[in-house]
């Protein structure tokens, strides 16, 4: 009976804290994991960073067309734009259409809504969602939506099983 619970329990959730962590040091300077669950539909984390940008392994773009257009191509893209929250970033995406970058996007958020129950942390990712200049990422292997508030150090990652 033990050994079936050990089975069974790994597959209710999507990710493990260790896995998004590999993910996830591939393209920020992570320091501790300060919040993080996860079940079958999606994964919520909050890790703090030692540097507030991202590593030179993903190219981070300053202009929504291009990060749309990239997108297209690149499993992970990022986009800054120093006058927009990255609310505003996924919006003018959904607008201007030219990649599933936004809808996925905004679905990541949406779905993930369950992973991000504790009020304290969801504030903290609201807060990073609408700061004007903070960083978006997606990364389509794991379905995440990644949100880098420099004016916290905080990272968050949101994943969900968006369409």
């Amino acid at each position: 009976m033990v050994i079936l619970v050990a089975l069974l329990v790994p597959a209710c959730t999507r990710d493990s804290e260790a896995s998004l962590r590999v993910r996830l040091d591939q393209w920020f300077y992570l320091g501790s994991t300060v919040y993080f669950v996860s079940n079958r539909q999606c994964t919520g984390a909050m890790v703090s960073v030692n540097v507030s940008r991202p590593r030179r392994s993903i190219a981070v773009y300053d202009n929504v067309i291009a990060a749309s257009y990239a997108f297209n191509n690149d499993r992970v893209v990022a986009v800054q734009v120093a006058d927009a929250s990255p609310a505003e970033v996924i919006d003018i995406m959904i607008q201007n259409g030219s990649s599933g970058f936004g809808r996925l996007a905004l679905s990541a958020v949406a779905f993930a809504t369950s992973c991000f129950e504790d009020k304290l942390v969801g504030g903290f990712v609201h807060e990073a969602l609408t700061r004007k200049g903070a960083i978006l990422a997606f990364d389509r292997e794991s379905r995440g939506l990644m949100v880098l508030d420099p004016s916290h150090d905080r990272l968050f990652f949101i994943g969900s099983d968006v369409w």
